[in-house]
């Protein structure tokens, strides 16, 4: 009893400090992980990378400076002399557009890094509707047992004043005191657990601790059934679906990158000649081509061919992946949906009121403890195994939740 006074009392000043806070809504919590999450300074700084080797691959080769000094001296067969000095710039030329092409390919690769962030995104947008929801549920459990607390505790109130007037014996007493401290120590771990959840909250949007309680929203919201075909027409604009559709098309330059890399790049060469003796200056120009007799990349046009076939297969069976998956989410929660409308359409409205009838009928004499206790009891039970059913279900609506929000959200920003 101790513990747990002083539990409760910790969380009451906890509820205090938070409860002059404005209460966050599940759009401003996404919000804050969006600007918060350190995940994101990771994600951006690979985007960074990605443009740097972007930039790189549109810059031109750098030409090179040539100084070349010829001396003749005179033979014994006569007098011959010629000292001249060569002085040449030379220039490789990008050829063949591989230039252009790679710059494309690099151009892909900063597109996935983005889509890298996105993907992110949803990733972590699902965590948060989860973790919001399940916070949600613990919530009402926190009502839910705090009625029965009060309601044992009348009960508790009730026996003691008929041990005392020796009405029924002290093991009546005993057995209540139990069944109130049984109920104490559920309440206990469930507020560990909504701490747990609070703090993983916390951690999601990129804080030590929470500075975004009370939270504010309906479970009504994260349990609305949502229409498959809906959501399978908008997966166009899945990060996943967009990275294999961009690496099809950086497959493709890649493809055409290896059918122009057999052919060399020439190098073209100019410069001036003076002869010092002969007191003469001429122009030079040269070019040279490698040539290309042995095509020395046959393996790197067969391996890009390949790639194209696997990209375009990865992309088909990613759209197969996620096709199935919403069909699979959304008839396993409309089976959750079902259980839980049946259990509280049939089996909690019943148990409600015989619990009820019988605290009524022991507040008469009509029943003893032992059914008081055990009424309330299968009441518990009842109501945890609702809790948990709809725990199930919150774990399967946040991925289809935090999955319409992204899909609608870049839809609009791609109207």
């Amino acid at each position: 009893m101790w513990i747990y006074r002083r539990t409760s009392m910790l969380m009451t000043v906890w509820v205090l400090l938070v409860s002059t806070a404005q209460p966050a809504t599940l759009e401003q919590v996404l919000e804050r992980m969006r600007s918060g999450n350190p995940a994101f300074e990771t994600a951006q700084a690979a985007v960074e990378v990605s443009k740097g080797y972007h930039r790189q691959a549109g810059l031109r080769s750098n030409p090179s400076l040539s100084v070349e000094n010829e001396e003749m001296s005179l033979s014994r067969f006569g007098s011959l002399g010629r000292a001249s000095t060569t002085l040449a710039l030379s220039q490789p030329f990008d050829s063949w557009n591989k230039r252009s092409l790679n710059q494309l390919t690099t151009a892909k690769d900063v597109a996935l890094a983005r889509l890298e962030t996105r993907a992110l995104e949803l990733e972590l947008s699902s965590l948060v509707c989860q973790t919001f929801s399940l916070i949600l549920v613990s919530e009402e459990r926190e009502h839910l047992l705090k009625k029965f607390l009060e309601q044992s505790q009348r009960v508790l109130e009730t026996v003691t004043e008929q041990v005392l007037g020796g009405e029924r014996p002290i093991m009546e007493q005993l057995r209540v005191q139990a069944e109130l401290h049984n109920i104490e120590v559920r309440q206990q771990q469930d507020e560990a657990e909504q701490q747990r959840l609070i703090l993983q909250l916390a951690a999601l949007v990129g804080e030590t601790s929470p500075t975004f309680l009370p939270l504010e929203g309906s479970l009504d919201f994260f349990l609305a059934p949502f229409d498959s075909e809906e959501l399978i027409g908008l997966l166009d604009l899945h990060p996943r679906l967009q990275s294999e559709s961009l690496q099809l098309d950086k497959s493709l330059l890649e493809q055409q990158i290896a059918a122009r890399d057999w052919l060399p790049d020439p190098e073209i060469t100019l410069g001036i000649e003076s002869n010092r003796i002969e007191d003469d200056t001429s122009l030079v120009f040269g070019i040279t081509v490698p040539l290309p007799i042995f095509n020395r990349n046959q393996g790197l046009f067969q391996a890009a061919g390949a790639s194209v076939d696997l990209a375009r297969a990865s992309g088909e069976k990613t759209r197969f992946d996620l096709t199935s998956e919403i069909h699979s989410l959304t008839t396993q929660a409309n089976a959750l949906r079902e259980a839980l409308l049946t259990h509280e359409q049939m089996t909690l409205p019943q148990l409600r009121r015989v619990n009820e009838l019988v605290f009524e009928g022991y507040r008469m004499g009509e029943f003893g403890y032992l059914e008081v206790v055990e009424s309330q009891s299968a009441q518990i039970e009842a109501e945890i195994q609702r809790q948990e059913i709809m725990e199930d279900l919150l774990e399967v609506q946040a991925q289809l939740v935090s999955l319409d929000l992204f899909l609608k959200n870049r839809e609009k920003q791609n109207d």
